[in-house]
């Protein structure tokens, strides 16, 4: 019996690159080990199956050399830090290995997409939205919830998977704008109920996309509705900027209980000499926290500072010269965002994603 790979890889990226990040939060964190390493195996298998697509197949951009530096920096790290995360270098590989299989596999699995939606509204219902004391008014309430993380993992796995879901619907031509619109407004709703400002804001992104690409009519009727929005979320930004500038120090930001602001200053604080090159021991902690809910902080705190120039220089390159590009830039804002809420991508199970729209050219086959 002969599998051809086009009825599998749709399982493949849905259950070995989609979900594990998604419901890593209801994982018993006593089992995570087992999970990773799970998938991880499942993952080296896809790889020696689709082996010549993945390493043979030429591609047109900057992604094998930007994967070739970073697997290099994560090695040369172990040498100079004398500890090694191994996920720094598989991760890379594993982002590379889901961009290059769905550049050349032209594959239709929408229906998929919406039974895995279904699926994740009844996990984050049954683990979630079920025990919520109330929708809207819950003061006191730990969002502390999760298996080792705050109920933020629901708005970040809910919007990541939806810009993946309008990622390959936009490169694959898929008939699927209804769907992803009600799954776009549903999203929005569940991120509101959750109350975290991040989840909400990218909602809110991921819904105006969905409006503008798949029902131009009805966003320009309620443009004004959306422009409001984007103001809104301007003003806090701007706010939060300006704070972050007039801070004297850390214990301005400790009054306002700003977590991440808070983690940020105390990486820069600690920058010294010897760190400032290939950046902190492992296990380094940042006031409260292992990480500083920075991407790009703590890429170059997991790489280096070359890395991490060189990362900002290929973010640039794309706002810079966006009509090179396949995907429209507004494709880019979503995780732009989330680079300075939190550590999702690089490394992570969401690398292929940011590869497909960081560096995917308008002329990739």
């Amino acid at each position: 019996m002969i599998i051809k790979t086009k009825n599998i890889v749709p399982f493949i990226l849905i259950f070995l690159f989609v979900l594990p990040a998604s419901i890593l939060a209801f994982i018993p964190i006593g089992m995570r080990p087992l999970y990773y390493y799970f998938i991880l195996l499942l993952d080296w298998f896809v790889i020696l199956l689709f082996f010549k697509i993945i390493f043979l197949k030429k591609e047109n951009s900057f992604l094998t050399p930007f994967t070739l530096m970073l697997i290099f920096t994560g090695l040369l790290g172990f040498f100079v830090k004398n500890d090694i995360s191994l996920f720094n270098i598989i991760f890379p590989i594993l982002g590379f290995a889901g961009y290059k299989i769905i550049i050349n596999e032209r594959i239709e699995f929408p229906k998929l997409f919406n039974i895995y939606f279904f699926f994740l509204y009844l996990v984050f219902y049954n683990g979630y939205y079920s025990i919520l004391p109330d929708f809207f008014y819950r003061p006191g309430f730990n969002e502390d919830i999760l298996n080792g993380a705050s109920s933020n993992a629901i708005p970040f796995s809910l919007n990541n998977s939806l810009l993946i879901y309008m990622a390959l619907n936009f490169l694959y031509k898929w008939k699927a704008s209804k769907s992803i619109l009600i799954i776009a407004i549903i999203n929005l709703l569940l991120n509101i109920i959750q109350q975290g400002r991040g989840g909400i804001f990218v909602g809110v992104i991921l819904l105006s996309i969905a409006f503008y690409e798949y029902a131009p009519m009805l966003f320009y009727r309620f443009r004004s509705v959306f422009i409001l929005i984007y103001l809104y979320m301007i003003y806090i930004s701007a706010v939060s900027i300006i704070t972050y500038i007039d801070a004297v120090n850390i214990s301005d930001y400790s009054l306002l209980n700003e977590t991440r602001i808070i983690a940020q200053l105390s990486f820069l604080n600690q920058i010294t000499y010897s760190n400032f090159f290939f950046g902190f021991q492992e296990n380094t902690w940042f006031d409260n926290e292992l990480y500083t809910y920075s991407m790009f902080l703590d890429f170059w705190n997991k790489y280096n500072f070359i890395s991490f120039c060189v990362l900002i220089f290929l973010f640039l390159n794309r706002l810079y010269n966006y009509k090179k590009f396949l995907f429209p830039l507004y494709y880019l804002f979503p995780i732009l965002f989330y680079s300075f809420l939190e550590s999702i991508y690089l490394p992570g199970f969401y690398d292929f994603l940011v590869y497909l729209i960081l560096f995917l050219p308008k002329n990739y086959r």
